[in-house]
């Protein structure tokens, strides 16, 4: 979602609109592969999705055509992933702690003028899973869309984990600061890089992985927002869900193919969006959550998600 906004600061003119080419809808045959009828899924696997936090900002840096006038509130969302054999996968970590100091400097200058990230205490993912019963030490896998900021935010929490990342996010974090926050993941012990080259075709899309080789959690390659973004499949037991993240982070980008404001390749960004579209005909029964959007996990939830409603604690002083 809100990777590709970072680029609105070293170019502040994109809010003026600028010339877009004309792209036409890529042909993308009506094949699912990989995919068998009727859809089998992976007993036991259950997902919860807890909000960290929001964004309050204008659409329009988000995605061209929305408001540049009126602020929205975007949730920060991060998944808790039960697996029957390998434990607690997070998708994403969500923001960070300190941003519910509400001191206004976590981010920094314009960032935080452009992004006012917000938080409650106790709203972080650590603290959100402790309260449910889930202890840190549980969580075995950390999966990141990429590696901007409300993805990173509570990664040095699970500094146990495995903490997986495309080879392309990872490199050209480190190569290309703005944007990317070093801090937040410069603890990590043990990365495991996702190379899509040697991927297989999944649904509509044409590079996935298996992340633990049965078929439950499938990585794929939507880069084009940022250079090695990546969507995790989920196999529920009755129905798939696809974790968009950076490639539809709002409904409209999937309704509207609203392309993102700043995206690191256009092209490659625009193909993934109309293959998730091509892959939502060719089966109705496919959930997407967006990166950012809670709408469509509340009016359409798929069986075997819980879309946790974080209640901020309560002032003994009051």
């Amino acid at each position: 979602m809100t990777r590709a906004l970072f680029a609105l600061l070293l170019a502040p003119l994109l809010l003026l609109g600028g010339c877009e080419k004309e792209q036409r809808i890529p042909y993308i045959p009506p094949t699912l592969h990989d995919w068998p009828k009727p859809y089998r899924g992976v007993a036991g696997l259950r997902v919860t999705a807890f909000v960290t936090g929001w964004l309050r900002v204008r659409p329009g840096l988000v995605y061209r055509g929305g408001s540049l006038t009126r602020e929205r509130r975007l949730p920060v969302l991060a998944f808790a992933i039960r697996h029957p054999r390998e434990g607690i996968v997070l998708f994403g970590t969500g923001l960070n702690h300190r941003i519910a100091d509400k001191r206004g400097d976590y981010l920094g200058g314009l960032s935080e003028l452009l992004l006012h990230p917000e938080a409650l205490p106790g709203q972080d993912l650590p603290s959100q899973l402790a309260a449910n019963g889930v202890d840190r030490s549980a969580v075995h896998w950390v999966v990141l869309t990429d590696l901007q900021f409300d993805s990173t935010g509570e990664l040095h929490a699970f500094a146990h984990a495995r903490v997986v990342v495309t080879r392309n996010e990872h490199e050209y974090a480190h190569r290309v600061p703005s944007g990317y926050l070093p801090r937040e993941y410069a603890g990590v012990e043990s990365w495991k890089f996702i190379d899509f080259s040697s991927g297989g075709p999944l649904g509509t899309f044409e590079s996935a992985v298996d992340l633990f080789g049965d078929g439950s959690c499938m990585l794929i390659d939507t880069a084009g927002s940022t250079p090695g973004s990546m969507a995790l499949l989920l196999r529920l037991p009755s129905a798939p869900l696809l974790l968009a993240g950076d490639l539809a982070p709002v409904a409209e980008s999937i309704r509207y193919t609203a392309q993102p404001r700043a995206p690191y390749d256009a092209d490659r960004w625009w193909d993934h969006i109309w293959r998730l579209k091509r892959f939502q005909d060719l089966d109705p029964q496919l959930h997407v959550a967006p990166g950012d959007d809670v709408g469509p996990l509340w009016r359409d939830p798929p069986p075997g998600l819980v879309l946790h409603d974080f209640t901020p604690p309560v002032d003994p002083g009051r």
